[in-house]
Formats: structure tokens, sequence, C-alpha cells
């Protein structure tokens, strides 16, 4: 072998053990990371703030907010008594480190409309807006309007196969919006 590949070798097994030794270390046990990872998310959480890795976290339907916030390495310490909502269409946390040091604030928000269509968590067909709706491929304010009456006139909708009774929707028309839409609570009124 000639110099120059023993050289490069030779830094490349330095840079490769440089980084196996100094890579993330996270400070959770490979328990609670091995419990915090889902073959398919439940739904997604976004975290920002005072947090050492900011970003948008799959949720698993059995793990909790908190885990992925725990992640994220927050630059302060959480109450053992969070309680976080896990909401089937995710949401946005926002850790604040109070000032003098203490237990982490925690802001909750709901994803955007665009963020939810993104990451194909169908948006609510009971608290959709129809500004949200016209966003959907094939629904144009027409349409929108149509479903946002039909929705206030009938109290809300229990399954998206009711949407065949606004005007203008068929079955063929149904089946490609249920990508889309979802009923989250069949009990609350509109």
């Amino acid at each position: 072998m000639s110099r120059q590949r023993i050289a490069m070798l030779v830094v490349i097994a330095a840079a490769t053990g440089y980084l196996l030794l100094t890579g993330r270390h996270c400070g959770i046990s490979s328990a609670v990371a091995a419990r915090a990872v889902s073959v398919e998310p439940a739904t997604w959480v976004g975290i920002s703030g005072d947090v050492r890795f900011p970003g948008l976290f799959p949720i698993g339907a059995n793990n909790m907010t908190t885990t992925a916030i725990l992640l994220t390495e927050p630059y302060c310490s959480l109450s053992l008594n969070l309680s976080m909502p896990n909401s089937p269409l995710g949401g946005r946390v926002r850790v604040v480190c109070p000032q003098p040091p203490g237990d982490a604030v925690i802001e909750y928000l709901p994803l955007a409309v665009n963020e939810q269509l993104l990451l194909n968590i169908p948006l609510d067909l009971n608290r959709v807006t129809a500004a949200h709706l016209e966003k959907i491929p094939g629904i144009g304010p027409v349409m929108a309007e149509r479903i946002i009456q039909s929705r206030q006139k009938n109290g809300g909708f229990s399954s998206v196969s009711e949407l065949n009774m606004v005007e203008g929707i068929g079955d063929a028309t149904v089946r490609r919006l249920s990508r889309y839409l979802q009923v989250v609570d069949t009990k609350r009124k509109y």
C-alpha cells in the first residue's frame, strides 16, 4: 500500500473513533429511549424552545409527549407531574426555562393545518374552517362553504362518510377526502 493510502486510512479511522466517542449523549437510559420509538406514529409533536435538540417527533399511541420532550434535552428540569395532552391531531410544544432556574414551563399549541396535511394527519371535520378545507386538493370555496353549512345545520358530522349528504359530494369524493379528514369528537356539537 502506498503511504498516501495508509495515511488516509489512519485519518478515517481517527475521525470515526472521534465521532463514536463524542456522539450525542442524551443522558436518558436506553430503556427509556427504546420505549420512545414506535413503528407507526400515532401523531407528531413539534418541540422547540429551551431544548438542545428541537424538532418534529413521532409519538406512538402508547407514548407520551413528555418522553419526546425528555429526548430533546431541555436546559432545565421538568416537573414529575407534567401532564401533556396527546392529541390525535398532533401538536407544538414550547419549553421555556424560567429565570431564576426552576421547573420548565410548557406551552402547548395544535399543529398548523399545513403541517397536519404535510404529515398526513387528517383534519378534524368538525373543527376545520372553510379556509382550511380549501387547502385540501379538489375542494374549492363553494364546496368548502357547503360542508361548513351542512355541519352547522346538522350539528356536526359523526363520520366522514356523512359528507355524501353534502350537495356535490358523492361516494368517490368521500373516499378521496377521507385521506385528509377525520372525525375526532362525535359528542361535541357545533
